[in-house]
């Protein structure tokens, strides 16, 4: 698939307004928002899922109303501070499969076992997901990632877009031949 076509099947969904590049300067300056430290007293957060996305041939800004038609899956680990896995996100549909009172909830669906935490720090990854619609062959592999809220920001100043009615989201395409 040509990425002319790409971005045609793309901008031809109903929730989606509006596609741009993703170039390499606006990258530079996503990547201070991503990469930069939160708050004291918060859990750190590593956004693999960014480096995820932008690594790849063909990356974009995607501008929607509502949400994307895509499947879920987990995206976020909590790992201590030797990078062991001690909680992860879950679907609300999977809640049920984790029972346990030695799971702390910080969310509905993001949890930790509390016999897993030593006394160093915790952090929380996360990553990309797969953007497989129906709509997109399997010959192109795609990914998404949901920035913070300061790239959000950044992005909806930036393209002008109205911040009460767009999402955005970075997409990052392998697989697409060039023109």
């Amino acid at each position: 698939m040509r990425q002319s076509d790409f971005v045609r099947i793309i901008t031809d969904q109903p929730q989606v307004t509006r596609l741009e590049p993703l170039t390499e300067d606006i990258k530079r300056i996503l990547r201070e928002f991503e990469f930069t430290p939160v708050t004291p007293n918060y859990l750190p957060v590593e956004h693999r899922g960014f480096d995820e996305v932008t690594g790849c041939d063909s990356c974009f800004i995607l501008f929607c109303r509502g949400g994307m038609s895509m499947s879920l899956e987990p995206f976020m680990d909590l790992v201590d501070s030797e990078g062991r896995r001690v909680g992860h996100d879950i679907l609300p549909s999977e809640r049920h499969l984790y029972d346990s009172p030695d799971y702390i909830w910080l969310s509905d669906t993001l949890f930790f076992d509390v016999n897993k935490v030593d006394r160093g720090e915790m952090r929380c990854i996360i990553h990309s997901v797969r953007f497989d619609a129906d709509y997109i062959p399997d010959s192109v592999e795609a990914r998404i990632c949901f920035p913070c809220t300061s790239s959000v920001d950044y992005l909806l100043d930036l393209f002008e877009e109205d911040r009460e009615k767009a999402s955005v989201l970075l997409l990052g395409v392998r697989g697409l031949e060039p023109e």
